[in-house]
């Protein structure tokens, strides 16, 4: 056997590669150790809050002026063995490092918002479950019904705050997990996952949690899809629902979201710039805003039965998802940068333009899951949620593969039609043609482009992609490397 190994390619200049090796630094000068646990970091106390709440120790380790001091210079002199290819990058600045430095508590909260939101998520299911028992007004079934959310609640935390000397919840351990947030650099963990819950069987006294990318959960942990793991399958039921005040008004428009995605280049307007009329890139007209946008957190399944072997195409229906881009916004430099395609060759008496081509760096990328690919009424978007208890309805076109709810998984009165969406930020670039391309052209286009990244740079397949832009037609490609170190550029 005979070959040869090349080396791995990383993007120096990449901003969330740099700040996560900056923060890791500053904990290193900082002398903070984040224990074992979880529960040595975030104040369990305090789980009403909706921010997560740190220890009184952790936060004085992150506001310590003289750890920032040490920690600057060191990152300088870290920084500066790669000073070129930093200093052209579009996001440099002479202050950026000090904007780390001077933010680190901030990120550190933010990176531990997901593991916040599966606790209290836990908690509430538990305390909605006891308040059901000690209630003597309920019926003998919803007691029962009770008692197994409140095992499986207890379950589910007993999995997030074990101590990491368990091997089955290393996911959970503080640096693992942050790593995992982009808080530290973690070139072997999924970066910004999202979490799916797998209840114990009978002979696996607790359950466990799947860790997927993004953009890969918006279809793998859909509603109502299906999952394999160790001999079984397991159907997406329940997400996790934002843990709303009940004194919060309009608690319905909290947990949802609008935009609109320019038909003509893919370009999104979320939030505020909903409201503009026109594409804030190309100038189009933009169509009526998408509502009822809600964000794909973390999952909950329901085991069904075993993996039958001949089973699986007949029950793989898949959803129509597509994508939306929009640029980073930066006060000192352009975000993007353009170049033309010029195929006439050398030594041509003048230029032959074929199309355009723009890089946005840590631009940020919308996956929007619309539907069952099958579905009839392709004009109807979105699937049905529980908005109280984050249950799925069962699929309204599905055949045998769903032909049934379990008794923790019937959707109540309080039910909205939503559209799943994640989010993240990935160095993008667009190829544009000036001409419209055909289907087949465009797929040709499309497919020798993916070919030929994969084999200059080393790539796998599942981690490169190549996709249209907006949806499925041919106006545009769309290019992002999926990458532990925060989607480095190819």
């Amino acid at each position: 056997v005979a070959g040869r190994v090349e080396a791995p390619r990383i993007d120096l200049a990449n901003e969330d590669l740099i700040r996560a090796h900056v923060q890791a630094v500053w904990l290193s000068a900082s002398g903070l150790r984040l224990g074992a646990s979880m529960r040595e970091v975030l104040d369990l106390a305090n789980v009403d809050e909706r921010t997560p709440v740190l220890l009184d120790g952790i936060v004085d380790r992150l506001r310590d002026a003289d750890a920032r001091i040490a920690a600057r210079s060191r990152a300088a002199e870290v920084i500066a063995t790669v000073g070129e290819a930093v200093a052209q990058a579009s996001w440099w600045h002479d202050a950026w490092l000090d904007d780390v430095l001077s933010g680190v508590e901030v990120q550190f909260v933010e990176a531990s918002r997901r593991w916040w939101n599966l606790y209290r998520s836990a908690v509430a299911q538990q305390s909605a479950a006891n308040a059901t028992i000690t209630n003597h007004t309920s019926s003998s079934d919803d007691k029962k019904r009770a008692a197994r959310l409140r095992q499986e609640a207890e379950k589910r935390i007993d999995l997030l705050v074990v101590d990491g000397e368990d091997s089955n919840q290393y996911d959970f351990d503080p640096y693992r997990y942050y790593a995992s947030e982009g808080f530290l650099p973690g070139y072997s963990f999924p970066r910004l996952p999202l979490t799916a819950y797998i209840p114990g069987r009978r002979s696996q006294a607790s359950g466990d949690y799947l860790q997927r990318g993004r953009f890969l959960a918006i279809s793998e942990f859909g509603p109502r899809s299906l999952i394999y793991h160790e001999g079984s399958r397991y159907r997406v039921t329940k997400v996790d629902i934002p843990v709303v005040s009940p004194t919060a008004a309009d608690a319905e428009n909290i947990i949802t979201e609008t935009a609109k995605r320019c038909e003509d280049c893919g370009y999104l307007h979320p939030r505020e710039a909903a409201a503009a009329d026109l594409c804030e890139r190309c100038g189009a007209e933009l169509p009526i805003p998408m509502r009822d946008l809600f964000r794909l957190q973390n999952v909950s399944t329901r085991r069904v039965d075993r993996i039958n072997s001949d089973e699986e195409e007949r029950q793989r229906q898949g959803f129509e998802v597509i994508s939306g881009v929009r640029f980073a916004q930066r006060e000192r430099r352009e975000s993007r940068q353009q170049a033309v395609i010029d195929v006439s060759g050398d030594g041509a008496a003048s230029p032959q333009r074929w199309g355009q081509l723009t890089f946005g760096p840590t631009a940020t990328i919308w996956r929007l899951n619309l539907g069952w690919r099958r579905r009839k009424d392709k004009n109807k978007h979105g699937f049905v949620l529980d908005l109280d208890r984050g249950v799925w309805a069962k699929n309204e076109e599905a055949d045998e593969d769903d032909s049934g709810q379990g008794p923790d998984d019937r959707v109540g009165k309080q039910v909205r039609r939503v559209i799943p969406y994640v989010e993240d930020s990935r160095n993008v670039l667009l190829v544009e043609p000036d001409e419209r391309l055909s289907a087949e052209a465009m797929a040709s286009l499309q497919s020798a482009l993916s070919r030929a990244i994969e084999m200059t740079f080393q790539l796998e397949e599942s981690e490169l992609a190549v996709e249209p832009l907006p949806s499925t037609d041919d106006r545009a490609l769309l290019l992002f490397y999926e990458s532990a170190e925060g989607g480095a550029g190819v």
